[in-house]
């Protein structure tokens, strides 16, 4: 997917090789299902994990694929051939500090 993302208040805009800004609609997008340490899966929307995931100490995989931040996410979500599917599979690693 050519062009940059951008979050201005609740919306995505997605801005094209010339510049030109679209509104990104994210109620298109797949759902995420989050595979949680404690053995069952939680499904999130998209809204959900914008202020979600990055704020933790985790890394964030997606169908195996590392993601650094809501903006990869989404990018990676309207991809082939992930954008026709129901929902993508999370997986959150934490992050284990040591001395």
């Amino acid at each position: 997917m050519s062009g940059s993302l951008e979050t201005w208040g609740d919306d995505l805009w997605m801005r094209d090789k010339f510049g030109a800004c679209k509104r990104r609609d994210m109620s298109k997008l797949p759902k995420l299902r989050i595979k949680m340490p404690h053995g069952y899966d939680e499904i999130y929307s998209f809204e959900k994990a914008k202020t979600l995931f990055f704020d933790w100490e985790v890394m964030v995989v997606v169908e195996g694929q590392m993601i650094n931040s809501f903006e990869d996410l989404v990018k990676l979500a309207g991809q082939n051939p992930y954008k026709n599917k129901e929902s993508l599979e999370v997986t959150l690693i934490p992050f284990i500090a040591g001395g």
